[in-house]
């Protein structure tokens, strides 16, 4: 529908003649609100043709779209001299600008969703919205200008926020306001000036007539039917001029319309629910444990010492006589027989029968036969049959090269006489063979609570239950080296605890417990400890125990 609005009438320019000329009329047009919906990146497949309000925020978006069939059949863009947008501005959360674009695409109120959205143009301009509870007009002029070009590109508009507005404007669907969306275009119209008509030919002067009487205002005529212009005709004498008529009263102005209350804001909806926390994803796969590094280079050797000045070379002794042939000694006594230990075999055979307490060295590990009965051809990697003693120890680090000192070479001294050759002895009885371990010097079986005692040399144990615990002696000899093994080994092992004697630490690097000192260690295959004399035991690991 088109509401027209007068801007112009037809005015009398001369008395002498008169000449109608046509001039231009402005008529506004209020275009109809055919779809407003907005939507949102939140729930991107969800439509909100239906809501009272249009949302405009980082995450939504406001479509608008009005019908130009309502504009007069005809009409060029150069006859819209403007267009404007007003909308009602319901609230403000935040402030900033919004930007007013056309829409390139086609969509539907009740079809769009943020997943289907049409195409969006360049911003034609941008606005803040200033306040709530308040109207604000945009200038769409172009843009209805070429929507009158071309009929086919008018899809609308799109308000989205571009630096962090956030605003509700009215929709149509809202009931309590009903301050929808409105396109209002003014259209100006230019009438053919018609042809100026021929000037008529003086008339002679006539003679003045006598004034007449002022007659009485009469009622005003209901409007003519406007006649044909005639041609002008020839000019009249100049009557008299006529008394003025008294001036008719001025009409009543009519009364102001009320102003239409402004409709209260609608509540705000509720929040939605938040929705299930979606399930833990499998734990991934443990990753490949990464390969053993290389061994560090070795170390430079140390500087040759100065070798020494050569001893004077003694005197030749004179060869001694030939002593006296010696008595045969007597027979020594038969040894004790040695405790029943581990029987170390050497490396495997297929060929060899083993049975139990035998023990084989296999790549590179020790594997302790726990099958009484004899057996062959079993691999020490069959856990029914064996199980492992050592395991490969990794490689330890490259010990600092030590200081090599050559002493220098002391005096040769004087050749001593040549002895007398003694008679041989008869050979002495063979002692009986032993069958302990050769993990020797051997310590013997262990037992639980056990404090070993010191020693110079090196000795090797095994433990006698699993579990177990037993006490280091205290670390005061250096190069003190004690082996422990436990032949209980095997996936339901509790292992053994080493306990280091009061005020001594003991520092395993194996355990991943880096270089922290430790007073008890738990251990599972074997272990092989060295004292420094100076209260540290270190573990080491890796050697076949001797």
């Amino acid at each position: 529908m088109c509401v027209l609005k007068p801007s112009a009438a037809f005015r009398l320019l001369s008395i002498l003649g008169a000449s109608l000329f046509a001039v231009a009329v402005a008529h506004g047009a209020d275009l109809a609100l055919t779809a407003d919906a907005n939507t949102s990146a939140l729930r991107p497949n969800a439509n909100f043709g239906y809501l009272s309000n249009l949302y405009v925020d980082s995450n939504s978006t406001t479509f608008i779209q009005f019908d130009l069939s309502g504009l007069p059949a005809g009409i060029t863009a150069s006859q819209v001299s403007k267009a404007t947008v007003t909308l009602f501005v319901n609230r403000i959360t935040s402030t900033g600008q919004i930007a007013v674009s056309p829409v390139t695409s086609a969509w539907t109120e009740s079809g769009i969703t943020y997943d289907n959205s049409p195409s969006i143009g360049s911003a034609l301009t941008t606005f803040s919205p200033g306040a709530s509870g308040v109207f604000i007009t945009l200038d769409v002029t172009s843009l209805v200008q070429g929507w009158v070009t071309n009929p086919g590109t008018n899809h609308g508009i799109a308000l989205s926020s571009s630096s962090g507005a956030s605003a509700v404007f009215d929709s149509k669907e809202n009931d309590q306001t009903s301050h929808q969306a409105d396109l209002n275009v003014t259209i100006t119209s230019m009438g053919a000036t018609g042809a100026t008509g021929a000037m008529g030919a003086t008339g002679s002067q006539g003679i003045p007539g006598l004034p007449g009487a002022t007659g009485a205002q009469g009622n005003q005529g209901a409007p003519g039917v406007a006649g044909v212009t005639g041609a002008t005709g020839v000019a009249g004498v100049t009557g008299a001029v006529g008394a003025t008529g008294a001036t008719g009263a001025q009409g009543t102005t009519g009364i102001a319309g009320v102003t239409g209350a402004t409709g209260t804001t609608g509540a705000v909806g509720v929040t939605g629910a938040t929705g299930a926390t979606g399930m833990t994803g499998s734990q991934g796969a443990t990753g490949i444990v990464g390969s053993t590094g290389s061994t560090g280079a070795t170390g430079v050797t140390g500087a040759t010492g100065m070798t020494g000045a050569t001893g004077a070379t003694g005197i030749e002794g004179s060869t001694g006589s030939t002593g006296a042939v010696g008595s045969t000694g007597a027979t020594g006594a038969t040894g004790a027989t040695g405790a029943t230990g581990m029987t170390y075999m050497g490396s495997y055979d297929g060929s060899v029968t083993y049975s139990g307490a035998d023990v084989v060295l296999y790549n590179n590990q020790l594997y302790y036969a726990i099958q009484a009965s004899p057996f062959s051809a079993v691999l020490p990697t069959n856990s029914a049959y064996w199980t492992i003693l050592l395991p490969q120890g990794a490689t330890g680090a490259t010990g600092a090269d030590g200081i090599s000192v050559t002493g220098a070479t002391g005096a040769t001294g004087p050749s001593g006489s040549t002895g007398a050759i003694g008679a041989t002895g008869s050979t002495g009885q063979a002692g009986v063979d032993g069958t302990g371990s050769n993990l020797s010097p051997w310590g013997g079986t262990i037992a639980d609570g056990t404090m070993l005692s010191s020693s110079s040399t090196k000795v090797s144990y095994v433990t006698a239950t699993d579990p177990m615990s037993l006490t280091l002696p205290p670390a005061t000899l250096a190069g003190q080296e004690i082996k422990i093994v436990d032949p209980y080994q095997s996936s339901s092992s509790s292992g053994f605890t080493v306990n280091a004697a009061s005020g001594d630490v003991i520092y395993d690097p194996w355990l991943g417990l880096g270089n922290a000192p430790q007073t008890s260690v738990l251990e599972f295959n074997a272990i092989d400890l060295i004292s420094d004399g100076n209260h540290h035991w270190y573990v080491y690991f890796g050697g076949s125990p001797t």
